[in-house]
C-alpha cells in the first residue's frame, strides 16, 4: 500500500519533480509542444538535432564497408570511439536529411563512390600504414550476412524473385525442425510449409522467422535467433556453411538453375564457364581457374554417364521442372559445376 500515510516521511528522500526532456547538450524541445512521444519522434529527425542522421549513415557505411565511419556503432557517446572522417560523416549525414531521409538515395552514394569500388588487395605499404583499412586505403573482405548468401546464389541462377512486399514464405528445409519446438494445435506456426515453387525463390527478407526454430540455413550463416537484441551478427567461416551451400535443397536448386543458364549461354563448354563464373563471383576466370573447372566438369560428366540414376535423382530431387532440352548426364555434370561456383568464397564475399 504505497498510497499509506506511513510511508510519507520518504517523501522527502525524493529529489526534485523530473518532467519529460532531452538531454541538455542536445538541441531543445520545441517549447509549445507537449511532452509526448510524437514530439519526441519529430525532435529525432529534426535537421538541427545532430545525432539520429550520424547514427544512421554510420550503420549503413558499417553495412557497406565491414565497420562503421565510427567503430561504435552501437555508442556514439564520449565513451564510444571517435569517427576516423568526421567530415565525410557530417558531409552525408547533411545528405541524408537533404534527400528526404531518403535511404535509397545515400546508399547508391556510397555504393557508387571510388572508396567502395576499390580492391581488397593490399600492398606491403598499405599493411604497414593502414592493417585494418581504417584510413579507406582499400576495400575490407567480409562475408555477406545469411539473406544475401542465399540471394546472391538465386540471382546468379536467375530465379530470384524481385516482387517488393507480401507474405513471409517458407523455403524448402530439412523436415522435422518445427516439430522440436510445437506446442499443439492451439498455438500458431506450429507445422512448417514449403511454399509453392512460385514463392520459394523470393528475397531473403521475406522468409519466415519463427524465434523458437529459425531458418537452418540461415543459422548457420550467423544469423541471429532473435530471442534477444543484438547490435552487430558474428560473422564466421566454418565447414558447416560449405555443407550448406553444397547440400541445401535451395542451393541444390539454385545450381541446377544456373547450370541451365550456362548450357543455354553457348555452345562450347569454355564459354559456358565463364558465363557462370562471371555470374558468380563478377569476372572472368584466370587460366588457372579455368583449367580446374573443365577438370571438375569431366571428371563429373564421365561420373553421371557411368552412372544415369545417379543423374536423374540430382537433377530430379525437387519440383523443378525437368528440362528436356539438355542429356540428363549433362545437366547434372553441370549441376555440380554450378554448385562449385555457388560454394566458391569470392561469391559470399565482398568485394
Amino acid at each position: 500500500m504505497f498510497g499509506d500515510a506511513r510511508f510519507v516521511p520518504w517523501r522527502g528522500l525524493l529529489g526534485e519533480a523530473v518532467a519529460p526532456d532531452v538531454p541538455a547538450v542536445l538541441p531543445r524541445l520545441p517549447e509549445d509542444t507537449p511532452r509526448n512521444r510524437l514530439t519526441l519522434a519529430r525532435w529525432m529527425v529534426d535537421k538541427s538535432n545532430p545525432l539520429t542522421a550520424r547514427v544512421v549513415v554510420n550503420r549503413l557505411w558499417e553495412l557497406l564497408f565491414g565497420a562503421g565511419l565510427a567503430r561504435t556503432s552501437d555508442d556514439f557517446g564520449v565513451r564510444g570511439a571517435r569517427p576516423t572522417h568526421p567530415e565525410l560523416l557530417d558531409y552525408l549525414a547533411v545528405e541524408l536529411v537533404s534527400a528526404g531521409w531518403n535511404l535509397q538515395h545515400v546508399i547508391k552514394l556510397m555504393v557508387t563512390s571510388a572508396t567502395y569500388g576499390q580492391a581488397s588487395n593490399k600492398t606491403s605499404a598499405q599493411d604497414t600504414a593502414d592493417p585494418e583499412a581504417s584510413w579507406l586505403s582499400r576495400m575490407r573482405r567480409r562475408r555477406l550476412p545469411a539473406e544475401l548468401v542465399r540471394d546472391v546464389a538465386l540471382f546468379s541462377a536467375g530465379t530470384l524473385d524481385l516482387r517488393i512486399g507480401g507474405p513471409g514464405v517458407y523455403p524448402v528445409q530439412p523436415p522435422g525442425l518445427w516439430e522440436e519446438v510445437a506446442f499443439g494445435a492451439g498455438y500458431s506456426a506450429q507445422a512448417y510449409e514449403t511454399s509453392p515453387l512460385e514463392d520459394r525463390a523470393r528475397r531473403g527478407l521475406y522468409v519466415y522467422v519463427k524465434r523458437s526454430a529459425p531458418y537452418a540455413s540461415f543459422r548457420a550463416f550467423d544469423m541471429p535467433t532473435r530471442e534477444t537484441c543484438v547490435v552487430s551478427r558474428d560473422a564466421t567461416t566454418t565447414p558447416l556453411q560449405a555443407l550448406v551451400l553444397q547440400n541445401d535443397p535451395v542451393f541444390v536448386e539454385a545450381a541446377r538453375a544456373l547450370a541451365q543458364r550456362m548450357l543455354a549461354s553457348a555452345t562450347d563448354d569454355d564459354a559456358r564457364i565463364e558465363h557462370g563464373f562471371r555470374l558468380c563471383v563478377a569476372r572472368t576466370p584466370t587460366a588457372n581457374e579455368r583449367a580446374v573447372l573443365h577438370r571438375a566438369l569431366a571428371k563429373h560428366r564421365a561420373r553421371f554417364m557411368a552412372d544415369a540414376a545417379a543423374a536423374t535423382a540430382l537433377i530430379a530431387g525437387s519440383d523443378m521442372p525437368v528440362p528436356s532440352a539438355f542429356p540428363a548426364a549433362d545437366l547434372a555434370a553441370w549441376t555440380m559445376l554450378g554448385s562449385a561456383l555457388i560454394n566458391k568464397s569470392e561469391t559470399i564475399t565482398v568485394p
